[in-house]
């Protein structure tokens, strides 16, 4: 179980031992789903479930199915001094991306634009509209005490933060949420770049046409 005393390495350990479990129970859980959007009118269904491990962890399993494979996207939540973090494995199952609260909060008030939300039911908005992303740590160099930073491109927004390398996995903290139109003008560059990147992505899960 996940408690507020780990560090970085630990929670990512934690997390990386429970993912296989719990993606063999959102793999049983979506063969329902897949049988509901076939007798669908639009052939397309999604739901999100609530999880709780066999290692006391509560997750989110996320489920898509839309005429085709489903996608399917797990993600942790936990407390730590009060405050709701959440993460997400990558498919390598060696990079993690975290969710703070502040994160969470930020895309409430550039986006969601939602009163009175509590910050699960902010996580539980996110996740569906934004499973597909790119994640780039190359295309903004360090400079004096910006380091090791994360430049992520979701469907309506940026996500920036900072990594840290561990012992047999990568942590992304994403410190907070942009809309395109914050993007300042020496940030241009990486924003197409990274933007041309996230639809080659999203065209190959989705095949639809921008």
């Amino acid at each position: 179980m996940i408690v507020p005393s780990m560090n970085s390495e630990e929670i990512a350990n934690e997390i990386i031992k429970d993912y296989e479990i719990v993606m063999r129970k959102a793999k049983y859980l979506t063969k329902s789903l897949r049988r509901a959007a076939i007798k669908s009118r639009d052939k397309h269904l999604h739901r999100i479930s609530d999880y709780k491990s066999k290692q006391k962890n509560d997750w989110l399993i996320d489920m898509d199915y839309n005429m085709g494979d489903p996608l399917i996207l797990v993600a942790v939540y936990f407390l730590n001094e009060g405050r709701l973090n959440a993460m997400v494995v990558q498919s390598d199952k060696k990079t993690l991306i975290h969710y703070s609260s502040h994160f969470l909060e930020r895309f409430n008030e550039r986006f969601l634009k939602q009163d009175n939300i509590s910050k699960l039911d902010l996580l539980k908005h996110f996740l569906p509209q934004n499973n597909v992303a790119t994640y780039d740590i190359d295309i903004i160099p360090d400079v004096g005490n910006y380091k090791n930073r994360v430049f992520g491109r979701f469907k309506d927004g940026i996500g920036l933060g900072v990594f840290e390398q561990l012992r047999n996995s990568k942590m992304m903290f994403l410190k907070t949420y942009i809309s395109p139109e914050m993007i300042k003008e020496n940030q241009k560059k990486e924003y197409e770049s990274i933007t041309e990147a996230y639809k080659e992505h999203w065209d190959e899960f989705f095949k639809i046409k921008h």
